[in-house]
């Protein structure tokens, strides 16, 4: 039997169909990709399709074991698809030792070596693959240096440098060799939270001077909101989504996609689609939402049809002129400039968004409504958004 996700992608357009790169701009090209383990049991890549442009930040994203790591391997060469085609500025890869692929890689574990100066490690790559002078390899190295801000560090030893540096150092490694794209395996991961964060901005700002492609993989959605050109949302091995941050956000195209970006996490909630002449309401049995006449035009709805209705948080009003109905509030969450507010109506929960102390911290309950413009539908069996 087809599983949920199976049953998404082979009714999903191919994800590299709404992509406008033109060829002789494409970096890495995946076609038809699929890598299985344990004798085909366990499906960590299937159909994947994808264009990389020459100058794109693409982001893998998704939970761990969606096959975002396994599919950054096999681009790398570390491992090899079952089937598919991965070529590299237009040259079939398939078979070739990593070394081969003119790639350049950096990963969440900071693997410097320390008996070695900033500079030497720097060099490493340079002096393992490439027939450079000293002088042109050092002169790589103090370029690379000035763009990271450690031209004043190259005579350190590692343990001498904050975490921070000490990625940078990675970084540098890979950016000397002037590769054809960047593959980064979740190298923030290990870094405190403002590190982070500082170190998204310099990587955003270093691969536009560079302009050099780079696939970033990561499980944490803000950073692959903030870094991403393209994010491909990936689930249980198969793409559910390729789009920019916005096209993401505001356009999901599954329930996967919606559930999975935005903090709090969209409502979804179980319901009923009911005709009534030219009237079509959808029905969670806790409230019913009539749908404009001008968004039945995109969807083909029948009376009795299963749906899951979703609403991002912010959608929520609380208190507002025409309510729907009352909801006991649970929590309060404080965040910063707003408060996530944690709703309990008819043993289900409805999460919010409000401006900063809007609701009382003392607060019992609120009525509660929504705009049924900003509400989505999806199908309760494919999770393919369908209004």
């Amino acid at each position: 039997m087809a599983t949920q996700n199976e049953k998404v992608a082979s009714s999903n357009h191919d994800n590299t169909s709404k992509e406008d790169i033109a060829m002789d701009e494409v970096a890495i090209q995946l076609r038809n990709i699929r890598k299985t383990f344990n004798n085909g049991e366990i499906v960590a890549c299937a159909d994947f399709n994808l264009n990389v442009g020459d100058d794109e930040v693409v982001v893998f994203l998704g939970p761990s074991g969606c096959g975002k790591t396994t599919t950054l391997r096999m681009i790398a060469g570390l491992e090899e698809p079952d089937s598919g085609l991965i070529s590299i500025e237009g040259e079939d890869v398939i078979g070739r030792a990593p070394k081969d692929r003119d790639l350049a890689f950096v990963f969440q574990e900071i693997a410097l070596y320390p008996h070695m100066s900033v500079r030497r490690n720097m060099r490493f790559g340079l002096d393992m693959t490439s027939d450079l002078s000293k002088s042109e390899k050092n002169e790589r190295v103090e370029e690379a240096a000035e763009l990271l801000g450690l031209e004043g560090m190259l005579d350190r030893k590692p343990s001498e440098l904050s975490g921070g540096q000490q990625q940078r150092v990675s970084l540098g490694r890979a950016m000397v060799i002037k590769p054809a794209a960047f593959l980064l395996d979740e190298p923030f991961s290990a870094l405190d939270a403002n590190l982070r964060d500082s170190m998204r901005v310099e990587v955003k700002k270093l691969q536009r001077r560079l302009n050099t492609a780079m696939i970033f993989v990561t499980h944490d959605q803000e950073e692959a909101m903030t870094l991403g050109d393209k994010i491909v949302i990936m689930n249980e091995g198969y793409i559910e989504q390729v789009g920019s941050a916005h096209d993401i956000y505001n356009d999901p195209a599954t329930q996967f996609v919606a559930e999975f970006i935005g903090s709090p996490s969209t409502n979804l909630l179980d319901a009923t689609v009911a005709v009534e002449g030219d009237t079509v309401e959808v029905d969670t049995g806790l409230f019913r939402v009539p749908i404009p006449e001008r968004r039945l035009s995109t969807a083909d709805l029948s009376d009795g049809q299963s749906v899951s209705l979703g609403v991002r948080p912010e959608y929520i009003e609380l208190n507002g002129e025409t309510p729907m109905f009352t909801a006991e509030i649970s929590v309060i969450e404080p965040r910063g400039d707003t408060d996530a507010v944690y709703l309990q109506a008819d043993e289900r929960e409805i999460r919010s968004t409000t401006t900063q102390g809007e609701i009382q911290q003392n607060a019992e309950a609120v009525s509660v409504s929504l705009q049924p413009e900003n509400i989505w539908l999806f199908d309760s069996d494919t999770g393919e958004r369908i209004l």
